[in-house]
């Protein structure tokens, strides 16, 4: 993976993560039942900024893939995973025991373990269309 797919993922990640910060931000003492009321809830401002933020998130998702491989990329959206626990400690002061926090470790380790075996492969991109001269 080079430095660019790297950095690429990480504004990803952290586009995503912070999607989540909106969305939490918005929804903060509301409850919401599945029905009409729920299309309301896309409009609260915070939360219309976490699909923003999900949106962009999307575009540099897209621009990683057709960078490298799938297999590889992937395991790299649970450091979201890790930024999120430590958001809802920190920020909205959510109680996450110590059992979560060794299930953080074991995903980063996880995510390590992915990169380091993971075996290369170029990305193939699909064939141009060929016209044919019909005679």
């Amino acid at each position: 993976m080079t430095p660019k797919v790297f950095v690429l993922i990480l504004i990803s990640i952290s586009l995503g993560s912070v999607g989540q910060y909106f969305f939490k931000a918005g929804m903060k003492d509301q409850v919401v039942e599945m029905g009409p009321q729920i299309v309301l809830m896309f409009f609260k401002p915070k939360v219309f900024i976490g699909l923003i933020c999900y949106a962009m998130a999307t575009v540099f998702w897209l621009a990683v893939l057709s960078k490298t491989s799938l297999s590889l990329a992937y395991p790299f959206i649970s450091i979201s995973y890790i930024v999120v626990v430590l958001m809802g400690q920190f920020i909205f002061h959510e109680g996450v025991s110590w059992l979560s926090w060794m299930g953080v470790l074991v995903i980063c380790f996880g995510v390590v373990l992915v990169g380091l075996g993971h075996v290369p492969t170029p990305v193939s991109n699909p064939p141009a269309a060929t016209t044919s001269a019909s005679s």
